[in-house]
């Protein structure tokens, strides 16, 4: 008798459960909580946290995905933007978003929950989010912009660009697309807009060019002047098109503000540049060659004297 109650405790050990796991690990198109997503309906993706004490065997048997424009609406239960109810099945990897149409630069909340194979749900995610990018060519209003052209095949100083603008004071969000024909680095009120190298990186240029967003509100000073600069650099570009001093960039940064009104600060003919920066050269292959001396302290903050430095050519990429 005492043998056939062993038994029956470890069957019931081996059974699965009702244990609800709660999903973790949240991400838009590969990344958490990624800016610039470029893509019209992107994929979402979550994990679960297991450990010793997850039952052997666990599995989701059912989802449920809600995304809303604003954090309050998404964990007021006021999913606004998609809802996929409760969905059979046990996909946790690149599920396609199908709900409203997305915006350029709008930015989406999210979260997700799941049921296990008894039917039990477990808590809500922690919310997560992601920011569209300019998604369609039509979105950029920016001209190209960079140092005069000089055609040469011999290594050039890298360019120092700079511009100085206001913004008015209830700023609510501040977002920055970049691109170059050639590699970037930008600035803001003298700091570093991220720790990206060899931005934005290499494609056939003739056919397409990545693009990179990044979400600058607090290193904008409402209220206030701001200094906006970038360094730019031969990288692929001018390696392979038949002269090293035609690189370019293209910038655009938009500023929304909590009454509602937009404004852009773009790459313009309004920036100046010098190439009597630190960076004597930049190349793939040779790397970079960097005098300390010649360092431009606070070169990309407001007040600093750029009166010896030239005004960019500004224009079309291409022709």
């Amino acid at each position: 008798m005492r043998r056939f109650f062993w038994v029956g405790i470890w069957l019931m050990a081996m059974m699965p459960m009702a244990h609800a796991l709660t999903p973790v690990g949240l991400k838009c198109e590969y990344r958490e909580n990624p800016v610039g997503v470029d893509v019209a309906q992107p994929r979402l993706t979550w994990v679960y946290p297991l450990d010793a004490s997850t039952p052997r065997g666990w599995m989701q048997s059912a989802y449920q995905i809600r995304v809303a424009t604003s954090l309050a609406r998404l964990t007021s239960d006021r999913a606004d933007l998609w809802d996929t109810g409760k969905v059979a099945g046990s996909q946790t990897r690149l599920i396609t978003y199908a709900g409203e149409p997305l915006k350029p630069e709008q930015q989406c909340f999210w979260q997700v929950r799941t049921w296990d194979a008894e039917g039990v749900a477990g808590e809500w995610s922690a919310p997560a989010h992601w920011t569209m990018g300019l998604m369609e060519q039509a979105g950029w209003k920016a001209p190209w912009m960079g140092p005069d052209p000089v055609m040469t095949r011999e290594l050039l100083p890298a360019a120092y660009m700079r511009k100085e603008f206001s913004v008015r004071a209830g700023l609510k969000r501040a977002l920055v697309h970049a691109t170059a024909a050639g590699l970037y680095e930008l600035h803001l009120n003298g700091a570093k807009v991220s720790e990206d190298c060899l931005a934005p990186g290499w494609t056939e240029y003739e056919k397409r060019m990545f693009y990179r967003t990044y979400d600058v509100t607090d290193l904008i000073r409402a209220g206030a002047k701001n200094a906006v600069g970038a360094i730019l650099g031969d990288g692929w570009y001018g390696l392979h098109h038949q002269g090293r001093g035609i690189t370019r960039l293209r910038m655009q940064m938009s500023l929304e503000y909590a009454d509602g009104s937009r404004e852009l600060v773009m790459s313009d003919g309004s920036w100046t540049y010098t190439r009597n920066g630190p960076v004597r050269s930049s190349d793939i292959y040779q790397g970079e060659a960097y005098d300390a001396r010649l360092e431009l302290r606070g070169w990309a903050t407001v007040g600093y004297d750029d009166g010896d430095w030239a005004p960019v050519a500004a224009g079309p990429l291409f022709g």
